[in-house]
């Protein structure tokens, strides 16, 4: 196990360097030195006793200089080991040619309580493929630098997927440590008066010998053996003590409700005190046992006169008149599990008015693009009112954004007033309802509720997130994906997510599991690769706005967001920035640019929306990379369609002279072949790939035609000629062979002579563009064959079908001379 090279010389010179710092500031450093060797010596013979080996200092790699990664989601399984040395606070690192590509400081711990080593090994999709991944492992409190070698049950290669999940780890075997690494149990919930035996919650098999179980509370459940028994509502924590291991996990004790029953049949509330209801309906009826963790909810016959809150649990009189509620407990799955058991309901009767204050707002959820109805009720409840009479407005909260609409609306219903809201842009918007004979200088006050002292400050409008099946590169302009909303916004579509530094994995076992969950999340503004197992559509809660933005480009790649929430030109985005020439631009699905120096040159001509880039930076010195203000372009077109902008009374929006040039980027190319491919369904196949492969390519004889890409028949990119070069994204897994044809302007398809193999990010530039032939093009062989290739056709030199080939003859076959 002992690895014989250089190191105990690294070593010795190591303390060497040490010792002469501290021996300079001591004045000890003659003595030092001369007794280095013997020390060295004696610390190697130590490691020797002990079963360890030498190792020089791990050190981190640069993320920039990398295009590609391997995860490892790793556990250690150790046998055990006694030394004053080590405890159970490991560090793991990965190596790939004695290169140390990952260093795992520590576990990432679930909420379950079980642990699991992440590691982002980084290699190069060319020159890393296929190579054997090297694991050590030492401990955090190891003065000495000693490490071990460890050895996962199965072996590992770069290859830029992923290898094991949380919940089913690589299991990395070594001697000489103490075990328990595995050890695991689940979390429980019991009623009052039921039991649970924490062995049913190990998760292996049986639960291995244990030293000792102990409860942090006894008064919420007692113990007996292995057997816990729920005495009162509350949580408690059981702890398992092994030989050098303690764990353990929560148990929930619940008290159900077992009766519910009805005390006063009738309460009358007046509409100025709504506090009255709560208190009066609370008084109505009672739960058995008093120590239930049950909640009541309130089924409301008309839910215009009381209104109920869930959030917390409130009820509220809306407006004069009379109507039924009945309090009932409900089941998980929503159905009514306890109602009254005398059958009676609670008769509300809301009486008398409030002078004239304003309005009442309601409204639900708005999203960008999105229509929710939003209610007026004047105050009192009864006065009249006439949307005609009325100007309402609904500017953007943000100052720099006053010439940009927050939202539109439509007035749908006059009994009750019910407006249609349509989202425009995420973040906060107001809403002001002026007297339109301009009888006041001030609009009227606007509540949340109806006892007219909630004043109402605006509202939310949310950023709608639709995903599609497979990966995509997305950034979310407006609103943080942090812990809290991660899981709500993905749902159980997700199965990965990747920032540059961070990482995430909705294991089947465990949910949501990686560093994106236990730190920042995916902050605002952040790009991020992710891949789902399905459509899914989420939402994100409004966002900040920020009058501008910029990233710092390191040598290599770095992920960069979109932090537009309009599609905008590149050319708009990244005016003043002085970048060098050579700077490259990728996206997942609507190609590449290369800045030459003047302009922005390739297929990717605009940011889309909510989608992030990989940016090559080809200069040593940091950049810091400007995005142009948004907030002095127009307000442009939604992602979802032009922005439903309506005449305003008071505002007069129009966006006829917005001098909206920006738009989507779609593949331009006329193929659509035999089959219905095209850009839509180029781009559901480019969803299946994680990564791409861009292209700057020259075709002899060939200027401005369609370059096309295959795999085997299965079309997966289409470039169109730029300045006499063609730019071209492939999408396709590390080491497919790909081959190329040139469309022409009839449908017909020419066989290009090389063919490639994906392995790295991108080939060839603008001043070294990859040099292309096509001898059938150059020979002016006309016809050779129609864009599909379902039935195979043979042709002579001058492109006519032949039916009876004769041998030693020279013939077209799928695109390639054949001599017969």
């Amino acid at each position: 196990m002992f690895k014989t090279d250089n190191r105990l010389d690294k070593i010795c010179n190591a303390f060497n360097r040490i010792f002469h710092i501290f021996a300079e500031q001591n004045k000890y450093q003659l003595t030092i030195v001369i007794n280095m060797r013997r020390l060295s010596l004696s610390v190697l013979f130590l490691a020797l006793a002990f079963g360890l080996h030498a190792q020089s200092w791990w050190t981190a790699p640069d993320r920039h200089q990398y295009n590609d990664e391997t995860v490892v989601y790793a556990a250690l399984q150790l046998e055990t080991w006694s030394s004053n040395y080590c405890n159970s606070h490991y560090r793991v690192a990965a190596f790939i040619d004695d290169e140390c590509r990952a260093i795992a400081d520590a576990p990432e711990t679930h909420n379950d309580g079980s642990s699991v080593f992440v590691l982002r090994v980084l290699g190069d999709r060319d020159s890393d493929k296929g190579k054997s991944i090297r694991f050590e492992v030492c401990c955090k409190d190891n003065n000495f630098g000693l490490v071990y070698d460890v050895t996962p049950t199965t072996p590992i290669t770069f290859d830029g997927e992923s290898w094991g999940r949380p919940s089913q780890p690589i299991v990395m075997h070594g001697d000489g440590f103490t075990g328990g690494a595995s050890f695991r149990f689940n979390s429980a919930t019991i009623a009052v008066g039921e039991t649970v035996d924490i062995v049913s919650l190990y998760q292996d098999n049986a639960m291995p010998k244990y030293e000792e179980i102990t409860l942090s509370n006894t008064e919420v459940a007692s113990l007996d053996g292995t057997v816990v028994t729920g005495l009162q509502p509350g949580e408690v924590w059981f702890t398992v003590r092994f030989p050098g291991i303690s764990i353990g996990n929560v148990i929930t004790v619940i008290q159900p409700a077992t009766a519910l029953n009805l005390l006063i049949d009738e309460i009358r509330v007046d509409i100025a005190l709504p506090e009255t209801l709560q208190t009066k309906a609370e008084a109505c009826y009672e739960l058995l046992p008093a120590n239930t963790t049950d909640i009541i909810t309130w089924l409301i016959d008309d839910p215009t006169i009381v209104g109920y809150d869930p959030a917390t649990a409130r009820l509220l009189p809306l407006a004069v008149g009379e109507t039924y509620i009945e309090p009932v407990v409900l089941a998980a799955d929503g159905s009514v599990r306890l109602r009254p058991a005398n059958g009676r309901r609670i008769h509300v009767i809301i009486y008398e008015n409030i002078p004239l204050q304003g309005f009442v707002v309601s409204i639900g959820r708005v999203a960008v693009g999105e229509t929710t109805p939003m209610t007026l009720t004047p105050v009192p409840a009864n006065a009249t009112f006439d949307p005609q009479d009325f100007i309402i407005t609904m500017p953007v909260a943000s100052p720099a954004f006053a010439h940009w609409q927050a939202a539109s609306y439509q007035l749908v219903s006059r009994e009750p007033f019910i407006y249609n809201v349509t989202g425009l842009v995420p973040g906060w918007a107001n809403i002001e309802i002026w007297p339109k004979d301009g009888s006041s200088q001030e609009p009227y006050p606007l509540y949340s509720d109806v006892d007219g002292e909630t004043l109402f400050d605006g509202f939310g409008i949310n950023e709608r997130l639709a995903f599609s099946e497979g990966w995509q590169w997305r950034t979310n302009p407006y609103g943080d994906l942090d812990a809290q909303n991660i899981e709500t916004v993905f749902g159980p579509s997700l199965i990965e997510a990747r920032t540059q530094q961070e990482l995430l994995y909705n294991d089947p076992e465990l949910g949501y599991f990686g560093t994106i969950m236990t730190g920042e999340g995916i902050p605002e503004n952040m790009a991020y690769k992710v891949k789902m197992q399905k459509d899914a559509v989420g939402y994100l809660a409004r966002g900040t706005y920020y009058p501008s933005w910029s990233i710092v480009l390191e040598e290599g790649w770095t992920w960069i967001p979109t932090y537009y929430f309009y599609d905008r030109q590149l050319t708009t985005a990244f005016a003043g920035n002085n970048l060098p020439e050579g700077t490259v631009i990728v996206s997942k699905e609507d190609g590449s640019a290369e800045w030459n120096g003047t302009e922005w040159e390739g297929d990717l001509q605009v940011l889309p929306t909510r989608q992030s880039f990989l940016c090559y930076y080809p200069d040593t010195e940091p950049y810091i990379l400007l995005y142009a203000s948004e907030f002095e372009m127009p307000q442009g077109i939604t992602p979802s369609g032009p922005s439903p902008y309506p005449s305003l009374v008071g505002r007069g929006a129009d966006t006829s002279a917005a001098g909206i040039t920006d738009g989507k980027s779609i593949y331009s190319s006329p193929y659509k072949g035999e089959a219905g491919e095209g850009s839509a369904q180029l781009k559901a196949t480019a969803r299946r790939f994680r990564d791409n492969m861009t292209m700057v390519a020259t075709v002899n004889g060939a200027a401005n035609q369609t370059l096309l890409a295959y795999v085997g028949d299965e079309l997966r990119g289409i470039g169109s000629a730029i300045n006499g070069r063609y730019h071209l994204t492939v999408h396709a897994d590390g080491g497919e062979r790909i081959s190329l044809r040139l469309l022409d302007a009839d449908g017909y398809e020419w066989p290009v002579d090389e063919q490639f193999t994906v392995s790295q990010l991108r080939l060839g530039s603008l001043r070294q563009p990859v040099a292309l032939h096509s001898q059938a093009w150059t020979q002016g062989i006309n016809n050779v064959q129609r864009s599909t290739f379902n039935v195979q056709r043979i042709y002579d030199l001058q492109g006519r079908p032949v039916k009876h080939p004769q041998k030693k003859h020279i013939y077209i076959i799928n695109h390639k001379k054949v001599r017969l």
